[in-house]
């Protein structure tokens, strides 16, 4: 109990140290290391390092990978490089730093009191329990290696350097690599064969990377994490050939293995990057994105139930609309860039969608009459609305590609303009999804309101050429033309509301 205990220790050091240490460093060197895969690997390399947690790092390129902001390649990349960089925290095993452990607790504790010092506290605190775990460790190694009982289990252990493996692949799902790392060093102290540890080490390293494959959300995510263990394996394969020339002092070996592992996976993946991108493309497939999720063809056999399934998809148009709007609203708003990918992704995704449903309400026309065809039109007009949405997108980008930009009260102005359709939109389609015909008539009533409002925009911009402003007069037909395209687009949010008392009749 007291080698697990000292092993938990270990962990939540490492965690803390990891906390602390990010919090210091901050995010200012992503964007640098996002700018090819060479930066990539260092920037890893450093950062897990510095941090100690490379199952953290891996996770967060996994992010970036699945909201679609860097390369396969690149995440693999750097969730490689972090986890050679995070081996080094196992030099803390290596040194004999056990009597630190009470005083760096202390002081981590004293200067996690007082907030400014926060960070440095959490990490020398974590520090001080990783050493104090490390301690209790190897004591416990010492303990046990007179224990015959012990002594029986690690020889059988030894036996088979194949089982031990894969007993440390398990384990580095649970303990990530710096835990298998220095429990195999814990146990080769307390008399396991180095052989035996050494391919313990080897397992969790490779079993760390399999921890990725829970945490992907996406295919895109599993993709990578199929891709870490795979060059893992193969590294760790080649390692295992290797440990019979293995020799030397007991805490220096199993460090510098460690170690030259992970950054051995590191180094040779770029060797692997193509051909192991096609065999992870094959494996994984994209998945369909914009195929329908409620359309059945079985269903057409029971009309009430195929018009529930087909006003389902309907709604899901509608989300894929509001997500576009709100897309342009911060590209005007904030100034935030829209992904093209994203842009183009989502106007496919409403286009498919509308063409599924228009067939399959041509298909239930027969037996529902004009109830159908509502459905059809209030689709169409969402997809109509879709392409309005893309226009404003590219008049925005036509104009900043001309070095032009908004003035200030005009940016304001628009930006309460798009707002405003937006919430109008976001009320109808909300309408539309749960029949909820107040929450339509609202949408209705207000048309006025919303129309007299952008005829004001229009005056006041007038105002501002009739006064000369330089701004005004350079954009002046981009933004008139703006108004007219949240017009028609309000116009289209407005006929959508009206056909939602049909839709539900």
């Amino acid at each position: 109990m007291q080698l697990l205990g000292g092993l938990a220790l270990f962990l939540y050091g490492l965690t803390l140290l990891g906390e602390g240490l990010g919090r210091l460093l901050g995010r200012g060197g992503l964007a640098w290391g996002m700018a090819s895969p060479f930066r990539g690997l260092l920037l890893g390399l450093g950062l897990g390092a510095a941090s100690a947690s490379g199952t953290a790092l891996a996770l967060s390129a996994m992010g970036l990978l699945e909201a679609r902001l860097v390369s396969l390649s690149w995440a693999v990349r750097f969730a490689l490089a972090a986890g050679a960089g995070a081996a080094l925290a196992l030099v803390f095993a290596v040194l004999n730093l056990g009597g630190w452990a009470l005083p760096l607790l202390a002081l981590g504790y004293f200067l996690s009191l007082a907030p400014r010092f926060w960070p440095w506290g959490r990490a020398g605190f974590g520090l001080g329990l990783l050493l104090l775990g490390l301690d209790l460790m190897g004591r416990a190694g010492a303990a046990l290696a007179q224990a015959p009982l012990f002594q029986a289990i690690l020889d059988a252990l030894s036996a088979s350097p194949l089982g031990v493996y894969a007993l440390g692949f398990g384990l580095g799902l649970l303990l990530h690599a710096n835990g298998v790392a220095a429990l195999a060093l814990a146990l080769a102290l307390a008399g396991m064969d180095l052989r035996a540890a050494l391919a313990l080490v080897l397992g969790g390293g490779a079993g760390s990377g399999a921890f990725l494959l829970f945490a992907a959300r996406g295919v895109m995510g599993r993709r990578m994490a199929l891709g870490v263990v795979l060059v893992r394996l193969l590294v760790g394969l080649a390692f295992l050939l290797l440990l019979p020339f293995l020799h030397g002092p007991v805490k220096g070996v199993v460090f510098a293995t460690h170690v030259a592992f992970h950054l051995a996976s590191a180094l040779v993946y770029p060797l692997l990057d193509r051909p192991l991108e096609r065999l992870l493309l094959s494996l994984l497939p994209e998945e369909d994105r914009t195929a329908p999720k409620y359309l059945s063809e079985e269903a057409l056999s029971s009309p009430a139930l195929a018009y529930g399934l087909a006003l389902r998809e309907v709604g899901r148009i509608g989300d894929q609309v509001r997500e576009m709007m709100g897309l342009a609203l911060r590209r005007i708003a904030q100034g935030e860039p829209a992904s093209e990918g994203d842009v183009a992704f989502l106007e496919d995704k409403v286009d498919r969608l509308t063409r599924e449903v228009v067939l399959y309400a041509s298909a239930l026309a027969k037996s529902l009459g004009e109830k159908a065809v509502r459905l059809l039109w209030a689709a169409s007009e969402l997809e109509h609305m879709a392409d309005l949405v893309r226009r404003i997108l590219r008049q925005v980008e036509r104009l900043e590609g001309q070095g032009l930009s908004f003035s200030p009260e005009g940016r304001a102005e628009l930006s309460e303009a798009m707002a405003r359709v937006y919430r109008r939109l976001e009320m109808a389609t909300t309408a539309l999804a749960t029949g909820n015909r107040e929450l339509a008539l609202e949408v209705v009533l207000s048309r006025p309101e919303m129309e007299a409002f952008l005829d004001r925009l229009r005056r006041a911009h007038l105002l501002r050429l009739e006064a000369g402003r330089q701004e005004s007069r350079a954009t002046t037909l981009a933004h008139l033309d703006l108004l007219i395209t949240l017009d028609d687009l309000d116009q289209g949010v407005h006929r959508v509301a009206s056909l939602v008392p049909e839709v539900y009749a």
